[in-house]
């Protein structure tokens, strides 16, 4: 460390000027923030009068930080008629948590420790070697006590007398003595006012620490001449403390700081052989100017020779290592009474079979918190801790709790808050923990699995938890069991008709007991642990020792005689609580397909066998082929309302194509509902070529009716509506008639689509149609089904030109409509031709300018420009462009977008010179920061120099 001459030589460079005002603002700051007194004084409390003085205690009650140092603490006493008294300082203690100091000096600082005892201190490190520094006490809970004697206090009696507390020199409070107290003259008889021990408590066992009786006496009229005896003998015979073995006593001396007569006995080898005894140690006073007068008083001590509390002579239980020492506790007000608890599970101890394993295992952990056994009665019962304490493990494939309990009326002592942690308990899961009494909370609860024991046969595990109060514990299994379907699942539709069952049963904590399974009620297979079980019913562990199985089992009566779902129930039990366990009940429905049914899969082709295809509410997006010469049914029966059935509700999309002399293919949106009526059984007939025509197509006077071709499709005359449009595609038909009939009506379809899209399917009225050539197949979209027919018909010549009827038509006009270059920002003129009806501007082209109105608008708006004509204008343009008017959508968007075009032009550009302000006042922040920098790292070189030495 530099030397004083050192550190000034330094200070007296040059260069240092900046650390001497450095260190005299530190030193300033320090001297000039340490915390003003910051006490106050509790009641002073009398503990004991003596000859011709008195002891006090004064709690002091720290507030804030303080430097202290414990002997600048002083005391005086005022009481009427008497000259003020200096007070003797004993000892400080604190009352609380434990305390820590630290200190700041001018360069560092540094932590001290101090438990207990208030201490003043300061640091040395730190700094150019130069440190001064302050300790402070700091985290004070509660108090700290600093007990006084006053000497030289006249005999009599002190009501009201005061006691003024100082703290380095500074007076803290001025307080009343709690209690009047009375000082005895030397003269009179001897008294003994108490006896105790410096210990915690009274009992000492051989461990060093525990093995020394320090007795205390505090007597009135005595002097130090006088004889103060203690006899052991009644504690233990011959007990040898000093010089005099024979008879068990020795001499206790007067402490003249302390005021009081003490004396010290090692009771090692005494205590060794000694279980508990107890007994009064007489003390007794003998002046030595009169030996007949005496004073008498007595402590009870008891010696004690437990480690661990005593096992079972049996060999049934014992507390294994881990338990805790008792030879060494200190205190027994306050025992952390650890107890690891050991059963034996040969058949003599446990004759059920409850616990396997020939031989002692822990089976339980105790921690009582805090145990006060401080009273000699409750020390006694130590012996009797192995019956007050009972443990039941239930083991695998028993019904019944484990149980905890604890006798606290017989040991009163142990009702106070526990940690608890069992071992070996036979559960795979967390079991329940079910208290006595319901107040008494568990908390903290884990559960920590050992995987499979092979000595159980079981999984085990180990739970710990912590009570708030002890009595009884159940820790028990009663959750009921979980089954799970496996296959089938709820709602499922299987094609076999002896269909094969996996379900899994988990005990949720014990295993399983027993299972019973019925279809449609009646039981068709049952499992037992003990491995009675029906024929063709296989259940096994899911693991090695779990506590869940899985069943396997195929039914062997035919189910595949209806579509009506088929009801699946089990019933499960495991061993948990009493007999028969806890019980769960479970159940499914599904359907079996009878023969000629098929499950729509993704890509299904229909066959001569399996004509019906079944939809279900898992069926996913799908195609379904019929190959020419069957007639196949979709069966919605699964999807449709199961309250009025007059509904179906197609999930997914569905295409289906037949090839067939009419080739057809259908293609149904996903989403699509199907209305129809109650007589309607969920099934649509797929595309059917018939023979003829239900109705004959009407035909106009003079044409020729030819090619009719007719199909099924629906449900015959049973109306099936649909609440979105239906792709229905010829192959080859285009330029076809086309119409439907119905209950003997013929109905034409003589509606053009306006174009082949979803978008103009779904437009369609309730119960509409349209049709639509697509190069050379027609295309109808419809929201019904029913039997559809197409058909040619031929107009007759008469040698003129023939007038075939075509709804209508117009003349050609030319129309122009002005056009804005996005590009060039020119205008320019389209010619636009067609008719009245039909435009040659396409939906594509008037989409495109919407768009382009819509971007232009985006900027306006961000500009906080007035788009109210524009926005009007695009407004009008998508309206049109809805109703397939696209030349007039066309001519609006144009117009909206010369209309934004002409606001935007007055809008400025960003300036470049804002710009280039703003990055300069960044460039000049970060040339300041620099510059700090650069200053900071400059002074600490400098202030890091070596200094050069003068000779």
């Amino acid at each position: 460390m530099m030397s004083v001459n050192e550190f000034k030589q330094r200070l007296e460079k040059k260069g240092n000027l900046l650390s001497i005002f450095i260190t005299s603002l530190i030193i300033a700051i320090l001297l000039f923030t340490v915390p003003a007194q910051a006490f106050t004084m509790g009641t002073p409390v009398v503990q004991a009068s003596g000859v011709s003085f008195v002891t006090i205690r004064i709690p002091f009650t720290k507030v804030t930080d303080e430097v202290i140092d414990y002997n600048n603490v002083s005391a005086i006493l005022y009481a009427s008629g008497i000259t003020p008294v200096t007070g003797t300082l004993l000892s400080c203690t604190t009352n609380g948590t434990s305390d820590y100091s630290y200190g700041y000096d001018v360069f560092g600082y540094g932590y001290g420790y101090d438990y207990g005892t208030l201490s003043y201190g300061y640091n040395e490190e730190g700094g150019y070697g130069y440190s001064y520094g302050y300790g402070y006490l700091r985290d004070v809970s509660g108090t700290f006590d600093c007990t006084f004697n006053f000497t030289g206090l006249p005999a009599g009696t002190y009501s009201n007398a005061q006691v003024a507390g100082y703290i380095n020199g500074v007076l803290i409070d001025t307080k009343t003595v709690d209690s009047a107290f009375t000082v005895l003259p030397i003269s009179g008889d001897p008294t003994i006012n108490w006896v105790s021990v410096a210990e915690q408590d009274i009992f000492y066992s051989f461990v060093s620490g525990n093995n020394v009786i320090n007795l205390r006496v505090n007597a009135t009229n005595v002097t130090t001449t006088d004889w103060v005896t203690a006899n052991f003998s009644g504690l233990k015979a011959g007990l040898s403390c000093d010089s005099n073995p024979a008879n068990g006593t020795f001499n206790l001396t007067y402490n003249v700081s302390l005021k009081l007569y003490v004396g010290a006995c090692d009771v090692t080898a005494e205590a060794v052989s000694s279980d508990f005894a107890g007994a009064q140690v007489p003390v007794t006073i003998y002046k030595s100017s009169d030996p007949t007068k005496t004073a008498v008083g007595s402590k009870i001590l008891v010696l004690y020779n437990m480690t661990t509390p005593p096992s079972d002579p049996t060999g049934c239980h014992a507390f294994g290592s881990g338990t805790i020492n008792m030879s060494t506790v200190t205190d027994f007000g306050s025992v952390n009474l650890v107890l690891y608890h050991q059963l034996n599970g040969n058949s003599t101890c446990d004759p059920n079979n409850e616990l396997p394993g020939d031989g002692l295992r822990n089976v339980m952990m105790w921690n009582f918190t805090s145990v006060n056994m401080s009273t000699y009665e409750q020390a006694q019962r130590m012996s009797t801790l192995r019956t007050a304490i009972q443990v039941n493990i239930t083991g695998p494939g028993k019904y019944g709790n484990s149980r905890i309990y604890v006798n606290v009326s017989a040991f009163t002592a142990l009702g106070t808050a526990t940690k608890i942690a069992m071992y070996n308990l036979p559960f795979q899961t967390a079991p329940n923990i079910v208290a006595d009494n319901s107040s008494n909370a568990v908390t903290s609860i884990v559960w920590a699995s050992n995987g499979y024991d092979s000595t159980f046969g079981m999984w085990t595990g180990n739970l710990s938890f912590t009570v708030s109060n002890f009595s009884g514990y159940n820790i028990t299994d009663n959750m009921t069991p979980l089954v799970t379907f496996v296959s089938p699942v709820q709602g499922a539709t299987v094609n076999d008709t002896t269909p094969n069952i996996n379900i899994t049963i988990n005990g949720t904590g014990t295993t399983v007991s027993a299972v019973y399974m019925f279809i449609n009620s009646m039981l068709n297979a049952t499992y037992y642990s003990n491995g009675t079980t029906s024929s063709g019913f296989q259940c096994a562990n899911v693991s090695t020792g779990s506590e869940a199985i899985f069943c396997n089992y195929t039914v062997t009566s035919d189910l595949g005689n209806s579509t009506t779902p088929k009801n699946l129930s089990v019933i499960a039990y495991d061993y948990g609580t009493t007999a028969p366990g806890n019980k769960q009940v479970s159940w499914i429905n599904f359907t079996v397909l009878p023969p000629g049914y098929m499950l729509l899969n993704t890509t299904t082709t229909v066959n001569s066998a399996q004509t019906e295809v079944v939809v279900t509410s898992d069926s996913g997006a799908a195609s379904v082929t019929v190959p020419s010469g069957i007639n196949a049914t979709l069966n919605l029966s699964g999807v449709q309302n199961n309250t009025a059935y007059v509904n179906a509700t197609l999930t997914n999309a569905l295409n289906v194509s037949t090839q067939a002399s009419v080739n057809v293919s259908i293609q149904f949106p996903a989403g699509l509902v199907i209305n129809s009526s109650p007589s309607w059984t969920g099934d649509i007939n797929l595309p059917q070529v018939m023979g003829s025509a239900a109705v004959t197509p009407a035909t106009p006077s003079g044409y020729t009716l030819s090619g009719v071709e007719a199909i099924e499709l629906g449900f015959g005359n049973v109306t099936l509506n649909f609440s979105k449009g239906v792709r229905v595609l010829f192959t080859g038909k285009a330029g076809k008639s086309l119409g439907y009939s119905r209950n003997g009506v013929f109905t034409a379809v003589s509606t053009t689509c306006a174009n082949d899209s979803q978008v103009a399917g779904d437009a369609l009225s309730a119960g509409g149609d349209c049709k639509i050539d697509v190069g050379s197949d027609l295309v109808m979209w419809t929201k019904h089904f029913t039997e559809f027919v197409t058909y040619t018909l031929t107009a007759p010549i008469t040698g003129g030109t023939p007038s075939v009827p075509t709804g209508g038509g117009t003349n050609a006009t030319t129309t122009t409509i002005p056009v804005t270059s996005t590009t060039t920002g020119r205008t320019t003129s389209t010619t636009i031709r067609g008719t009245t009806t039909t435009a040659e501007v396409t939906l594509g082209e008037a989409t495109a300018k919407i768009k382009e109105a819509e971007t232009l608008l985006a900027d306006a708006k961000a500009a906080n420009l007035d788009t109210s004509t524009a926005e009007a204008l695009l407004a009008e343009a998508k309206s049109l462009a809805n109703a397939g008017k696209y030349r007039e959508a066309l001519a609006k968007a144009i117009e909206a977008i010369n209309n934004l075009k002409s606001l935007m032009a007055g809008v400025p550009s960003p300036s470049p010179e804002a710009g280039a302000i703003a990055g300069m006042d960044t460039v000049m922040w970060l040339i300041v920061i620099v510059a700090v920098l650069f200053i900071l790292a400059g002074y600490y070189l400098v202030s890091q120099k070596k200094p050069r030495h003068r000779r």
